[in-house]
């Protein structure tokens, strides 16, 4: 974007730094444009076909667990729910709320 920014100037300037700032909105559309050309090319070398293949099963987490020997922390059901202990107090004080 600089070289484009010196194009007509005289002289030609010999360092970035006699160029001058760049606009704010040059700047965005700069970083709009890579982003864009960046997610079109990570897009076309993804492997999964559908989104089910980018989802990690609880199968293979609970296998991991196991083989990991993590111990599932609090109550019955905080484990069944998937709530951690915690969250706990955080949860009581917004259920509290709600009931008043």
């Amino acid at each position: 974007m600089l070289e484009w920014k010196a194009v007509g100037m005289d002289p030609i300037p010999r360092f970035d730094e006699e160029i001058g700032p760049l606009s704010p909105v040059a700047g965005s559309l700069a970083a709009g444009v890579s982003g864009l050309v960046a997610a079109a090319a990570s897009h076309s070398l993804d492997t999964a076909k559908s989104r089910s293949q980018c989802i990690v099963l609880p199968k293979f987490v609970s296998m991991e667990r196991k083989y990991l020997r993590w111990n599932r922390r609090g109550k019955r059901f905080e484990r069944l729910t998937g709530i951690h202990p915690a969250d706990r107090n955080f949860l009581m004080n917004g259920i509290w709320l709600r009931m008043l």
